[in-house]
Formats: structure tokens, sequence, C-alpha cells
């Protein structure tokens, strides 16, 4: 039920943003404002240092692309890798995959604020007292928020915040949080007219 509750406002979300962009393509008819979609091409690298109550180190290295199909607007694709190392597991491998869609606010030739929303599947429990361990096929709703700014044509920086929770019924669950520190590359496709 929670699948479908996400996906249904993920839907209404898109289709509410791409019925605004069509009125405001119509209120400036004349005017010879262009939109031009982007790929987007990230990478972040994570890491957590946990000494109490138990020994744990994290890294987290995250791909993602996205596309922007409407001014503002970005879908895209996310994957995280995760070594883990603790007293209890000395090597942990786990990865999450996954859909997000944002909204930016702000001027994106300099800086924008980006709230995020996204499903994931993967393999990194964090249940019960002990330190994550594997587990597969869990569902996880995302839920954050980030800064992107510009460095240098296309590249920029982003720094944000994500919380990864546990959709399925698993005694003892807590969110995955992690920090995002990362850059980004931007592709201009060709421009569209409004």
């Amino acid at each position: 039920m929670k699948r479908h509750l996400l996906l249904f406002y993920l839907l209404l979300a898109f289709c509410l943003h791409a019925n605004a962009q069509r009125k405001a393509a119509g209120l400036y008819e004349g005017d010879s404002t262009r939109f031009i979609p982007e790929i987007r091409l990230g990478t972040s690298l994570t890491y957590i240092w946990n000494p109490y109550p138990e020994f744990l180190r994290e890294y987290t290295w995250a791909l993602n692309v996205a596309f922007t199909p409407f001014r503002k607007f970005h879908v895209g694709a996310n994957f995280l890798k995760i070594w883990s190392r603790s007293l209890s597991e000395p090597k942990g491998r786990h990865m999450l995959g996954g859909a997000f869609a944002q909204y930016h606010i702000g001027n994106p030739a300099k800086i924008t604020l980006a709230p995020e929303l996204g499903y994931y599947r993967g393999n990194y429990c964090t249940c019960g007292p002990q330190d994550p361990y594997l587990s597969k096929n869990l569902n996880y709703l995302s839920v954050g928020a980030g800064l992107n700014g510009r460095l240098y044509k296309g590249l920029g920086l982003e720094v944000g915040f994500l919380v990864y929770q546990i959709l399925d019924r698993i005694p003892l669950k807590y969110s995955y949080t992690q920090y995002v520190i990362g850059l980004n590359y931007d592709i201009r496709l060709a421009a569209r007219h409004h």
C-alpha cells in the first residue's frame, strides 16, 4: 500500500508541475525565453565513523543521473554502494538503487535548494540493536534536500542530507541517514521554445 501511495504522490507532483509549465508558457507566448533540458551526472562520497556504542566505519559512494523534463524539475536514478566495517560484521558490502524526483528553487546559474523524494530497493538493513547488516530485497522511501551551486560552466557542487526509511515490516528498524557532498556535471540538450 505504501508503494502505491508513493507512486501516486510522485505522479501527482509530476502532473501538477507539467500543468504549471504549460500555463506559464501560455502567459509568455510572445517572449523568446527558452527552456533548455539538461542531463545531470553526479557522484558523491560519504564517510561515517562512529566509535560508540560499537565501532562502525562506513563509506558510501553514490552515482546518479537525472533529466530535466520541465524547468526546475529533475527526475533520475541513483545507485549507492556502501562499504561498512564493524565489530559484528568485519567487511560489509551493501547497495541501494532507485529513482528520485527533485524540485529546484532558486537561480540555477547561482544556487538552488532542491527538496527530494525517492523510492529505492536494496540490502542495507538498519535494524535491531546491532550494526547494519545484509538483508535482501528491502524497500526504502527517501526524503531529503540539498543545495546545488555552480562552480564552473556545467560543473557544480552539491551539499545535502537524505533519510532512507525502510518500508518493510521489520522489528526495530531505524532510518539510514546520509549527508551528501558531491559533484554534478550538467550536459545541455537542444533548446525547446515554450
